[in-house]
């Protein structure tokens, strides 16, 4: 009985530790590139009018690693300048649930998915999960959008 109120115990600490941790830094704002409130649906419909890829970045106000991705290389002005002039960018709030996560089959955050519309269902090009450097996600997006 003591050695489970020990670890019991021990899970509280750790989890108020990592709550506090994410408090600390907070919810990040929403990149710039990623500005317009627009959904997925509208996002594909300018892709086929301009010509350019869907980036849409999948994120939640609760989790960390997307928060870094958030506050790093997405507000970087290379990539910032990249999203901005080669897709058309969405943002999509997976906080709670989320239609649009949902159909792009989305298991883990944060992903960022470049799709071309299709005749009927978009075709996905990419998938790049979990946060990444500047350059990571700059090479990425070049692969993709080829």
């Amino acid at each position: 009985m003591n050695r489970a109120k020990g670890i019991i115990g021990v899970v509280v600490i750790v989890v108020a530790l990592a709550t506090f941790s994410f408090l600390r830094g907070g919810v990040a704002a929403r990149p710039a590139a990623f500005e317009s409130t627009r959904d997925l649906t509208a996002a594909l419909a300018a892709s086929k009018e301009s010509g350019k890829p869907v980036l849409a970045f999948v994120t939640a106000d609760w989790c960390g690693p997307c928060q870094a991705l958030k506050r790093g290389a997405l507000i970087d002005p290379k990539v910032e300048a990249a999203i901005k002039s080669g897709t058309e960018a969405v943002y999509v709030d997976a906080t709670g649930y989320n239609a649009d996560a949902e159909s792009l089959g989305v298991k883990s955050i944060p992903v960022l998915v470049v799709l071309r519309p299709g005749d009927g269902k978009p075709r996905e090009v990419s998938r790049l999960m979990g946060d990444a450097d500047p350059e990571h996600i700059l090479d990425w997006l070049a692969g993709a959008m080829k």
